[in-house]
């Protein structure tokens, strides 16, 4: 079976997704956001156990942004020395974050197409001049031989789905779709959940999937849009909005409760494409979306 492969080209980067066309043919995609790795709060296990079906299914592994927690460095307000795991409490706390989220990725790398920056890479970005990110990617892909591609805060993404010849050969492009990604706006909006940003998002930009973190809610919304085909006749496109949660398990945080926050349901999302006609899109490819159950 052909796996897929990336790259970045100009604003975007572009998966390219090989597909045969009969009934039983799949990609799987999985979206993260929000992990906070370095926590004492992450929830390893469950993440580990994310990440080892993500392989099982030979999926594609997007994430989007504050991989890393790293709020103990110099000059962050927002450190406590009660939230940082007892390993890092060096002088080289950022090498020692560094090396361990890249230990703990090695089995995975080889599927993850993008890592993208959140909040908390910035803040380090902006105080220390330093990008954990892009020196997380470029010691994966040293070390692994991988091709893990870099994205800012926010970022398009383009699933080119390329059919297969019997011999293994691409023979044609057939359909593409556009995500568009960004870690998150605004706080964590108990009463709206950030539902609102859908429809500013699908205002200024125009994608059928659309990603969101940061807020550390987790839903999904469909919004449509009415037009003429080339037949002229009506048809919908239906946009989907995905809103990712985290795999920090700060149900319990003081400064949480004191900000009237909800405890957050941990976990993050998979994509099905599939084969076959989905009767609100009306072409291929189909998509499922699941969120993960925390």
């Amino acid at each position: 079976m052909s796996k897929a492969t990336w790259e970045t080209k100009n604003d975007g980067v572009i998966i390219r997704v090989p597909f045969n066309n009969t009934k039983d043919w799949y990609q799987w995609v999985l979206l993260t956001s929000d992990v906070h790795k370095d926590n004492k709060k992450c929830n390893t296990r469950k993440l580990k156990e994310v990440l080892d079906l993500a392989v099982e299914r030979n999926a594609i592994i997007i994430d989007n942004g504050d991989w890393f927690d790293v709020m103990g460095g110099k000059y962050d307000k927002r450190s406590t020395k009660s939230d940082i795991r007892p390993e890092f409490q060096f002088g080289n706390y950022f090498d020692l974050v560094i090396e361990d989220s890249v230990e703990f990725l090695k089995p995975y790398a080889k599927n993850i197409a993008i890592l993208g920056e959140g909040n908390h890479e910035q803040s380090v970005n902006q105080r220390h001049e330093r990008n954990l990110t892009k020196q997380l990617i470029k010691e994966l892909n040293r070390e692994t031989g991988s091709n893990i591609q870099h994205q800012q805060y926010d970022g398009f993404i383009k699933f080119q789905f390329e059919q297969l010849a019997s011999t293994g050969e691409i023979t044609k492009g057939a359909a593409s779709l556009l995500m568009y990604r960004n870690h998150g706006l605004g706080g964590n909006a108990p009463v709206t959940m950030g539902v609102i940003n859908t429809s500013r998002t699908q205002t200024m930009i125009d994608a059928d999937i659309y990603v969101y973190g940061h807020i550390h809610q987790k839903w999904v919304v469909y919004r449509t849009k009415k037009s003429l085909n080339a037949d002229m006749n009506y048809t919908v496109k239906d946009q989907a909005h995905i809103q990712l949660s985290t795999f920090k398990d700060s149900k319990e945080s003081q400064w949480e409760v004191s900000k009237g926050f909800s405890a957050p349901s941990l976990g993050g999302a998979w994509i099905k494409f599939s084969m076959g006609t989905n009767e609100k899109r009306g072409r291929f490819p189909k998509f499922e979306i699941t969120l993960i159950e925390g």
